[in-house]
């Protein structure tokens, strides 16, 4: 590997949707030039541009046999991108959608059910407070913990004990 390469050429309208901010690493596609900026991916999606905020993706990583990079979101949207050329992205990948996680906490809801209840800063410049979200676990589903008293019980005490930081 070169120890200083070019940097890549973007695409004028990946440029005007990034709107100043800065790549700190890249990657390539089939379709184009993936970037990660300090909150956000932006990514080719076939149409133009999608941008993913780091704070929504609920989990996801490379896998260096298929050469692609997937994840899902928080609100169960899985998407992934296959890399021609990977360069740090999978790194910055872990890197950012790790620093968004303030807290995990999972309870058990009753016998072999479970939630996993998320506090996750968004990193975009001037962002405050932390987004609170439970997902579900073994043998529970979405519809299920937005009613269950625990879990709204235990997402209010969380976010008591956790905002502001």
């Amino acid at each position: 590997m070169a120890l200083f390469t070019r940097p890549p050429r973007l695409d004028a309208a990946l440029v005007a949707l990034l709107g100043g901010r800065r790549v700190l690493a890249s990657a390539s596609s089939p379709d184009g030039e993936v970037v990660g900026t300090v909150d956000r991916l932006f990514f080719p999606d076939g149409s133009g541009w999608s941008e993913q905020p780091w704070h929504e993706v609920e989990r996801g990583g490379w896998d260096g046999a298929s050469r692609t990079l997937a994840w899902t979101t928080t609100s169960g949207v899985q998407r992934s991108l296959v890399l021609t050329e990977r360069r740090g992205l999978p790194d910055l990948f872990n890197e950012r959608v790790t620093a968004t996680i303030v807290a995990t906490r999972d309870i058990e809801l009753g016998p072999h059910r479970k939630a996993i209840l998320t506090g996750r800063r968004d990193l975009s410049p001037g962002a405050s407070g932390l987004v609170w979200q439970a997902t579900p676990g073994r043998g529970t589903t979405a519809a299920e913990l937005a009613s269950d008293p625990l879990v709204i019980v235990e997402l209010e005490r969380l976010r008591a004990e956790y905002d502001g930081v």
